[in-house]
């Protein structure tokens, strides 16, 4: 909750000032001060997945995202069922890359803390994220005098999170465990995931968008 209000509220003061908004500054702004204030968010699991799921959002997923241009008819008089259907593949396959950039920035922190990883854990977050906002809504619109019954929305859907949690979880190879990983593992992890995406953002500059 600090993470997501600090960036938003960092967001709305480059607004006001006229300034361009970068996740990563902000990120980085919001880590550095928490951390001022308590050093020892550098040992909560809260804190290290917040941050580093958006660091996934922020430095991985555009990386892995091919240039392409906007998904537009192919030829003059296009079926508009093929069309919706291009459309609804090109947004589906930017969800998974979402959720698999979350899961390679998270990945060294589940397993130091839990020593097991979710299998299905991508395909959860295609279903879990894109209910994020209506949350975030009705959370905020719960708040207002009045509107308290909005928060029965935002109960619903954190019982859907949870049915989703255990139904997967219960499912054939649903947890790996493969144990708590040493410390220069994540460092060579982090560093290796470093050069891969300092090496894709080089090959991009020279490749060129895809119709």
């Amino acid at each position: 909750a600090c993470r997501a209000i600090g960036m938003y509220l960092i967001r709305m003061l480059g607004e006001i000032c006229g300034r361009t908004y970068d996740m990563l500054t902000a990120l980085g702004i919001l880590a550095a001060g928490m951390v001022l204030v308590n050093p020892y968010y550098l040992e909560n699991a809260g804190f290290l997945l917040s941050f580093s799921s958006v660091l996934g959002i922020g430095a991985v997923y555009p990386m892995l995202v091919p240039k392409e241009y906007p998904v537009r008819p192919k030829q003059y008089g296009e079926n508009p069922i093929l069309l919706v259907l291009r459309k609804m593949l090109q947004r589906l396959k930017y969800a998974i890359l979402a959720s698999l950039s979350i899961t390679l920035a998270t990945l060294p922190v589940q397993l130091w803390f839990y020593y097991e990883i979710p299998v299905w854990g991508i395909l959860i977050n295609l279903l879990v994220l894109p209910m994020m906002k209506p949350v975030l809504i009705t959370g905020f619109l719960s708040l207002l005098p009045g509107l308290g019954a909005a928060a029965a929305a935002d109960r619903l859907v954190l019982r859907w999170f949870e049915w989703l949690c255990r139904f997967f979880g219960h499912m054939p190879l649903g947890v790996w465990n493969p144990g708590k990983p040493k410390a220069w593992q994540i460092v060579v992890y982090y560093g290796g995931l470093a050069c891969a995406m300092l090496l894709l953002k080089r090959m991009r500059k020279h490749s060129k968008p895809v119709v």
